[in-house]
């Protein structure tokens, strides 16, 4: 039980990093093509 609880925490982590990198693309795209930041933020994942 407790080697399924490790594995839940590391691939959690890494599904973190995936929207990390997703949301820093989104952010980096739209300030290089001078995108409204209202139009870069609904591209940006919300993590609750």
């Amino acid at each position: 039980l407790e080697s399924i609880f490790k594995q839940a925490v590391i691939l959690s982590f890494i599904k973190l990093k995936e929207f990390e990198v997703k949301n820093l693309s989104a952010i980096s795209f739209g300030i290089e093509y001078n995108i409204p930041v209202s139009e870069i933020m609904e591209n940006v994942a919300k993590i609750t």
